[in-house]
């Protein structure tokens, strides 16, 4: 045991459980709370489990709404920018969503200044949903979101 969790327990709550037992908590009370997830990062063995591609993002929001017992997701966030897929690639999935109701608002987290931005860029030019909420490292030590992600945000 590394961490206070056995390797069998920290898969569990990886593999979709925390979400399970939000949605468990949350039964008869949805509307009552905000509920915000990820994507992008692995969610199982196959080549498609992981990234920003169209294909990972529905299918693992789906598998959300499924864990949470909801019918929609209030703030989405891509975990990581995926250099693979093309950003309007993943905005296009993304803005589906939004249109189908399954999520409500779109936010990034862990991207670079110049990334969030590239997304940005492509959002206004092709119409499509933008990313409204950043979430990244930031803390006495680590104060790099001072230089980039911080002016990017304020403007």
């Amino acid at each position: 045991m590394r961490g206070g969790h056995s390797i069998r327990h920290r898969r569990y709550l990886l593999g979709g459980a925390s979400e399970e037992i939000l949605g468990a908590a949350l039964k008869g009370k949805r509307h009552r709370a905000l509920i915000a997830t990820k994507a992008t990062f692995r969610g199982g063995d196959g080549a498609n489990d992981v990234g920003s591609s169209r294909h990972h993002l529905i299918r693992a929001c789906e598998a959300s709404l499924k864990r949470f017992g909801t019918d929609y997701i209030d703030l989405y966030f891509v975990h990581g920018f995926d250099a693979i897929t093309p950003v309007d690639e993943t905005l296009r999935a993304l803005d589906d969503l939004i249109t189908a109701g399954k999520i409500g608002y779109i936010g990034a987290s862990n991207f670079s200044g110049w990334h969030l931005m590239k997304a940005l860029a492509t959002s206004a030019k092709q119409g499509l949903a933008r990313y409204v909420a950043y979430q990244g490292y930031y803390s006495l030590v680590g104060r790099d979101y001072e230089w980039e992600l911080m002016p990017l945000s304020l403007d």
